[in-house]
Order: C-alpha cells, then structure tokens, then sequence
C-alpha cells in the first residue's frame, strides 16, 4: 500500500500585537464664569485639580467697581469641577466692559486625564 507522505504544515508564528499609543488628554471647557465679591467661580465640563494653581494667570476688569483684580493661589473647590478663586485688587480700570482674560498656565487640570484648560481672552462675565 503505498501512502502518500505526511508533510506538516508550517509552523504559525503569532505576533504580539503593538500597543496603541495612549490617548492625548482632552482639553477643559469653561461652561460659566461669574464674578463675585472679591473672587471668581470658574465651572468646567468635568472634576478639576488645583495642585499647580496660579491665580497670577487669571485676570479680570470689572466695569462696574473701576478694578483690575488678579488672582491670587487661594482658592475653594465648590465642587468638583467648579472653583472658586480669591481676587485681590491690582489697578484702576477704566474700560467699558466686564471681562476675564486667562491664561493657559493657570495649572487647572482634569481629573481623569491631565487635559488642562487653555485659558481664554475677553470672556464676558458672567459667562457664557
């Protein structure tokens, strides 16, 4: 009896799938503003830190008081994705409107993923 002859098959090499890169960190979005005695309440779409608070970074001209305040890095976790940050005054402010001028190293950051907020210029308050 004449048998055909076993050939193996070729031996399956399974390669390790590579790992996808981590997904960069979402930004914040300020949803309101609103200027109170002396202090701002800033809200964000999502729980925040404040470890590497800088008030210096977040500026407001108040129309109605003639003020410029800074912040200065005392501030209040109303809850967690609203703060409230302690102004103080800086100058004489003569202009015509109620604004906040942030910058984006204010050090307010995400909780889930490190995004931090990139600030904004010539937000109206109370905003939006």
């Amino acid at each position: 009896m004449n048998h055909a002859p076993f050939i193996p098959a070729p031996r399956r090499v399974h390669r390790k799938r590579r790992a996808s890169a981590p997904a960069l960190p979402v930004a914040l979005v300020l949803v309101a503003a609103e200027l109170l005695a002396e202090a701002i309440q800033l809200t964000f779409d999502r729980a925040i830190a404040l470890d590497d608070l800088d008030g210096s970074a977040l500026r407001v001209d108040d129309n109605e008081s003639a003020t410029t305040y800074v912040g200065i890095n005392s501030a209040v976790l109303i809850d967690p994705a609203t703060v409230q940050i302690t102004l103080m005054y800086l100058e004489y402010y003569s202009g015509g409107a109620r604004i906040l001028n942030a910058g984006a190293n204010s050090g307010i950051v995400a909780v889930d993923d490190g995004g931090t907020w990139a600030g904004g210029e010539a937000l109206p308050l109370p905003f939006p």
